[in-house]
């Protein structure tokens, strides 16, 4: 009986130290193939992270889509915006870093019964 607890404790602990280590992301060596996750060097391109920023700058073309783009391509978010805050989605989002924060300014105004003006004025 002493002498399976020890192979079956040395087995537990190894598997739970590889799930434990496999869960942490690696930082180090090159991405081949011009294309990774901007965690490590990237050879063919130079990828900068700002402290605070969210955009990422590299050698190739990387536009990110401003807010009248993604309203144009997806129309049913437009009317959603127009539906609350009761103006056109351009016009309602100018001003705001991005869309996730013109659709949050909407549903916080309708739900706390704001307007939607007064609030976006404020941010």
């Amino acid at each position: 009986m002493k002498m399976t607890r020890i192979p079956m404790l040395s087995l537990t602990v190894a598997l739970y130290a590889t799930a434990a280590l496999a869960q942490h992301a690696h930082t180090g060596g090159t991405m081949s193939g011009g294309l990774g996750s901007g965690m490590g060097h990237s050879t063919g391109s130079s990828n900068h992270r700002n402290s605070g920023s969210t955009k990422t700058t590299s050698s190739g073309s990387t536009h990110q889509p401003t807010v009248n783009d993604i309203l144009t391509k997806n129309p049913a978010i437009g009317s959603k915006i127009q539906t609350l805050t009761g103006m056109p989605a351009s016009q309602a989002c100018t001003g705001f870093k991005n869309l996730g924060q013109c659709v949050a300014a909407a549903h916080v105004s309708k739900n706390l019964r704001i307007s939607f003006l007064e609030l976006a004025t404020r941010a």
